[in-house]
């Protein structure tokens, strides 16, 4: 509220009586012609105070606030009108240029995870648009209802792509520690609810093998059971094969 101060306007009827001059009523041309300077005055004086009250007045109802950083604005706190205070937050402005990812890793695997690990990130919105990270943190304990142990991830997200509350999968580069049966991630496909690749049985013919995967990496997966080292795979064309399974009648060795 802007305050100023009004100089009040003397009354011609009232207030302090003008001089007069001689016995009669009449009154002195000189009084009346310093009483008539002080009204101009005061109304002048009048004026100036109305023009500092405009001054004082906000001219318009918006205002611009500059945050601190570029970012998103995520949530509101506040509406026009409303009245607020220095330790008020209005506004929460999120930076979405980098990204942090919580994932569950099962209890069994987490003794292979580390902070600094690259992780590979998919999600369903972006099929085809890989994303990378790394491991910042292992939870020191695991959740007793779900078996699984709190990794957090970091993922640099300069497209402004991936959004807060969006559900990934994650893969995590881990060192294998003995040696495995490996199989390009090409290889695998999902068939009725179970992972199948595919191996020649001669003349053009192929066999699918339910197999069971572990760690996967760069491209490359642990196979735990379902085939032997050694064993040749189909990896390129897989899906056809998959294809084929789904509407023939294909014995599955596995």
């Amino acid at each position: 509220v802007a305050h100023g101060a009004l100089n009040a306007v003397p009354s011609r009827d009232g207030g302090t009586p003008m001089p007069r001059c001689g016995p009669g009523k009449r009154i002195c041309r000189n009084g009346a012609h310093d009483t008539t300077i002080d009204a101009d005055r005061c109304r002048r004086a009048a004026k100036g105070d109305m023009r500092t009250l405009a001054e004082l007045s906000p001219r318009d109802s918006l205002g611009a606030v500059v945050a601190p950083f570029d970012g998103v604005v995520t949530a509101v706190s506040t509406a026009p009108g409303n009245i607020v205070d220095t330790s008020q937050s209005l506004v929460t402005v999120t930076d979405l240029s980098t990204v942090w990812m919580q994932v569950s890793v099962p209890e069994h695997d987490a003794a292979a995870v580390h902070a600094g690990q690259t992780v590979a990130v998919n999600v369903d919105a972006y099929p085809n648009e890989p994303f990378n990270g790394r491991v910042i943190d292992v939870a020191d304990q695991a959740d007793p209802n779900t078996g699984t142990v709190a990794v957090r991830c970091e993922v640099p997200n300069p497209g402004g792509l991936l959004r807060a509350n969006m559900f990934a999968t994650a893969k995590i580069a881990t060192p294998l520690g003995h040696d495995s049966v490996l199989v390009p991630d090409s290889a695998l496909q999902d068939v009725n609810g179970k992972t199948v690749i595919f191996v020649p049985a001669g003349r053009g013919h192929f066999l699918p093998r339910t197999v069971h995967t572990g760690v996967a990496a760069s491209g490359m997966t642990e196979i735990v059971s379902g085939v032997t080292a050694g064993t040749p795979v189909v990896a390129d064309g897989s899906y056809w094969l998959k294809a084929a399974l789904m509407q023939t009648t294909i014995p599955d060795e596995g």
